[in-house]
Parts: structure tokens; C-alpha cells; sequence
């Protein structure tokens, strides 16, 4: 078994252990029919691809390349599903999951948000994505930001600098559009 299908069923049996009752043995091995089997992952944990097609630097970039993290790890492959993601979507098909959240890189949307100018390479990414998951009867859960912050907007004060909120708001106008009728978003 490879790295990334053991990752992959890592995660899953962790998901599965937080949903069994601790107590109710009736319960046990048994969900109803229309139980929505799904699971989540992180763009920064799970994609890699950390400076491919437009892609800037977050901060959790910044802090992983500070040697911050353990045993020097840092999201630069990831499991690689930028380059992977289909045959992601097959493993999530493999073992039954009918929602799967994830969450988009705003700075793979959007690599310079005081410029705001939009990168059609990280647009076309989730497409195709959502596009696969759909196919494939995956319901596509999205997470718009997930504490992956552009370095550009941390360098000017972060959440504390009010102007973020415009910034902010122009990468969700921008993700409604392009997605917004495609995906729930979360």
C-alpha cells in the first residue's frame, strides 16, 4: 500500500472512530440508509503544489519554511492531490463517501490580494475537482478559508488591518461566482 492511500485511509478511520457511540452497543456497525458518509481535508494539508501555476505563498508557507515545524515538514507535496486529485476522488469513491469538504487556497485563487487580480489556473483547479467529484456522485462540501492567510496580508497587519475585510471580500465574490452554484459552501 502507498503513502498517500495509507494517509488517505488514516483519515478515514479517524472519522469513523469519532462517529461510534461510546455507549449503545445496539447501535454499533449500524448507520441508517441515507447516512452521509463524508470526510475533510485542508488545500495547505492535503494539495502541495505550494508555488505551482500561480500559486503565493500563505502563512503557513512562511512558518513551515522557518523551520517551525517538526522534523522540518511542510506542505510543499503534501499527499499532492493538486497533481492527484484524480485519484483522490477515486479513493473516495472506493470506500463510499458521498460528501467530501475541502477547502480552496485563496492564494491559489487569488495570489496577490492588494492586486486582486484573479489566477485562472487556480479557478480551473477546483473546477476540475468539483467537476471529478460530481461525476462521481460526491457531493463537494467547500470551506473558503481555512487559516491559510496570504502572506502579503499578514505582512501588512493581518486580521487586525480593517482593510482585509475588502480584500477578503472581493476572493469571496469571487469564489461565489465561479462556484456558488456548483458546491455547498461552508
Amino acid at each position: 500500500m502507498d503513502s498517500d492511500t495509507l494517509l488517505f485511509l488514516t483519515l478515514v478511520n479517524v472519522f469513523v472512530l469519532l462517529l461510534l457511540p461510546a455507549e449503545g452497543a445496539e447501535y454499533y456497525g449500524t448507520f441508517p440508509n441515507n447516512f452521509m458518509w463524508g470526510l475533510a481535508t485542508s488545500a495547505h494539508q492535503i494539495e502541495g503544489a505550494w508555488n505551482d501555476s500561480g500559486k503565493s505563498e500563505h502563512i503557513w508557507d512562511r512558518f513551515c519554511h522557518a523551520g517551525k515545524c517538526w522534523n522540518g515538514a511542510t506542505g510543499d507535496v503534501a499527499c499532492d492531490s493538486f497533481h492527484k486529485y484524480m485519484v483522490d476522488v477515486q479513493l473516495l469513491k472506493k470506500i463510499g463517501v458521498t460528501h467530501y469538504r475541502f477547502s480552496l487556497a485563496w492564494t491559489r485563487i487569488i495570489p496577490n490580494p492588494l492586486t486582486g487580480e484573479v489566477n485562472h489556473e487556480g479557478l480551473n483547479y477546483y473546477q476540475k475537482l468539483i467537476d471529478e467529484l460530481q461525476r462521481n456522485n460526491i457531493i463537494p462540501l467547500v470551506t473558503i478559508f481555512h487559516w491559510d492567510l496570504p502572506q502579503t496580508l499578514e505582512d501588512i497587519g493581518s486580521w487586525a488591518n480593517e482593510s482585509l475585510v475588502g480584500y477578503y471580500k472581493h476572493y469571496a465574490d469571487v469564489v461565489f461566482k465561479a462556484y456558488g452554484d456548483k458546491v455547498l459552501m461552508i
